[in-house]
């Protein structure tokens, strides 16, 4: 059994939007932003800590799946796996995935507008239309990072 983490740097708004999909809990662009804004883990993710690993449920193959929120520092993140793995002995158990490969100004106003005014509809509507713009047909999991 492995371990998948879906991380991202847009409050875990792309992991657990990526994560979910993975899962098929839900259909990429069948649920609206208001329907998003009322599931439980969109909720649960605006108490997660940078760093912090939530599990969201297990795929069919039995492996854990987990979000995480990092703030700037993402490309920090594979190698400090990487290392983690490597003491630990679990080498080739953790899958690393980014879910928000490429920002776009939609990531980037609703990133500001949470750190200014909090969480808000209008921002969680910019996040997940430019989640969904960025990960246009990119649902299948990448190779492993660690």
């Amino acid at each position: 059994m492995k371990s998948i983490v879906f991380f991202c740097h847009a409050y875990g708004r792309g992991a657990l939007y990526r994560a979910l999909m993975h899962l098929g809990a839900v259909v990429p662009g069948e649920l609206t932003a208001l329907q998003w804004c009322q599931l439980t883990w969109w909720k649960r993710i605006d108490r997660l800590a940078p760093g912090q690993l939530l599990e969201v449920g297990r795929d069919a193959g039995g492996n854990r799946i987990y979000i995480m929120w990092v703030k700037k520092d993402k490309e920090l993140v594979p190698r400090l796996a990487h290392t983690l793995a490597a003491i630990a002995g679990r080498q080739g158990q953790i899958i690393l995935v980014d879910a928000l490969i490429h920002d776009n100004w939609r990531t980037n106003l609703a990133r500001c507008l949470r750190r200014f005014f909090g969480n808000n509809y209008l921002s969680h509507y910019l996040f997940l239309t430019g989640i969904r713009q960025s990960h246009h047909g990119q649902y299948p999991i990448p190779n492993p990072t660690v």
